[in-house]
């Protein structure tokens, strides 16, 4: 198969790499020719997704956990040499609940692991992006953010302070010539989204039913933007919000 971008030479971080997008996003990236750095929770997770991608290394840590998350940072640092090219910001939990049912404890654990995690990584490893003359960070945020959920607001208030966070270094990071940019998915065909579902054999039928294409989104279709956004020919963007979820209406 032919790579569709040439990143040869280069290293990335995709956090929550062992599955669905994340996974397809590192798959990506080291078609491409970048030597990619998984990671994920569970440390036999990121071992056996490592020995599924030619030349990768899976690093585990709970992004929970500030002192998990500064182990992380410095064997990332270690195993590329002092410079990283481009960090994904790509894993997320979504505990599903109302504003009631969903406890002040819950909010936090959501907000640490999906905001205060990419806060905490990419002050980490500034250093070694700065040391890129190609440097991208890109945000895995989500539809919901221009739609709104009923079912989890832990989730949506951390995907828009995402958004926030994204263009603030867009315009720090900018003179020093990282790029920031996120992308939002809507509704894609992975094991978590199915289990998410009341009926997850109804999935196919729910998606298509709330989006303007007729197809239902793979995790490969939502990791080619993501890859896109760290090449040549996306060097005029930064600060961009890119919606990749084939045109999903209000109340999807």
């Amino acid at each position: 198969m032919t790579a569709p971008y040439n990143l040869a030479g280069t290293t990335v971080l995709v956090t929550g790499s062992t599955s669905g997008i994340g996974f397809a996003t590192a798959q990506l990236f080291q078609q491409c020719g970048s030597k990619v750095i998984v990671h994920g929770l569970d440390a036999g997770e990121c071992a056996k997704t490592a020995a599924q991608i030619p030349g990768s290394v899976g690093l585990a840590c709970d992004l929970g956990d500030p002192a998990s998350r500064a182990g992380l940072c410095e064997r990332v640092e270690r195993e590329v040499a002092g410079k990283l090219d481009f960090l994904i910001h790509n894993a997320g939990i979504y505990p599903r609940n109302d504003i009631v049912g969903q406890s002040l404890d819950e909010y936090i654990k959501v907000m640490n692991v999906n905001v205060e995690s990419c806060y905490d990584l990419t002050r980490r490893l500034l250093p070694c992006l700065k040391k890129s003359n190609r440097a991208s960070i890109v945000f895995l945020s989500s539809v919901v953010t221009r739609l709104g959920r009923g079912d989890s607001p832990a989730y949506v208030a951390s995907k828009a302070a995402q958004l926030g966070l994204a263009r603030h270094l867009a315009a720090e990071l900018g003179p020093s010539g990282i790029r920031v940019n996120s992308v939002l998915p809507g509704n894609v065909n992975t094991p978590g989204t199915r289990a998410a579902r009341a009926k997850p054999d109804d999935f196919e039928t729910f998606a298509r039913e709330r989006q303007m294409l007729n197809f239902v989104a793979q995790p490969i279709d939502i990791a080619h933007p993501i890859v896109f956004l760290c090449t040549e020919g996306a060097k005029v963007i930064t600060a961009a919000s890119i919606d990749v979820n084939a045109g999903l209406r209000v109340g999807g």
